[in-house]
């Protein structure tokens, strides 16, 4: 099944470590600014004949590069997820340092028009429960989205 533009209510969690947090400001900042990514024959980190990757350039390969590699595919969304566990393990950067979690309200984000996304059938990670955040057009998700911002630790 094709990625999903969501509709409803639902909260969601960004885990931040303390370090990536302090770097961004304490904003929650794309790593990039293009919703859309090129695919193209030849490229070493595309594997074409899924549903979801499309040759030429398009939203729905951003998504994808985005939930395989966020680092090496810089797009505008913001990696969130519906597992309040899964952000922590982001968070404290896999249980090694210090963290925040961000939770917001997908409301919110309907009704100031910024689209979210649930991750496909396909996804390369599909254990982190990932919902992207398109913030496209911005470089920083308003602070008034974010209901909560709490602070986490490793556990032992």
């Amino acid at each position: 099944m094709p990625d999903q533009l969501l509709k409803g209510r639902m909260r969601i969690y960004r885990g931040v470590s303390v370090s990536l947090d302090l770097l961004n400001g304490g904003k929650l900042v794309s790593s990039g600014t293009d919703d859309e990514l090129e695919a193209q024959c030849g490229d070493l980190h595309v594997q074409f004949g899924t549903t979801v990757i499309e040759f030429g350039r398009s939203a729905s390969n951003a998504r994808y590069l985005h939930n395989a590699c966020s680092s090496a595919n810089r797009t505008s969304y913001l990696s969130f997820t519906s597992d309040e566990n899964v952000a922590r393990w982001f968070a404290t950067y896999e249980n090694s340092e210090p963290g925040w979690i961000y939770e917001v309200d997908t409301e919110h984000l309907s009704a100031g028009g910024i689209e979210f996304f649930e991750g496909t059938d396909e996804a390369v990670n599909p254990g982190e429960s990932e919902i992207l955040v398109n913030i496209h057009g911005m470089t920083e998700l308003a602070a008034g989205f974010v209901i909560r911002k709490y602070r986490v630790e490793p556990t032992a």
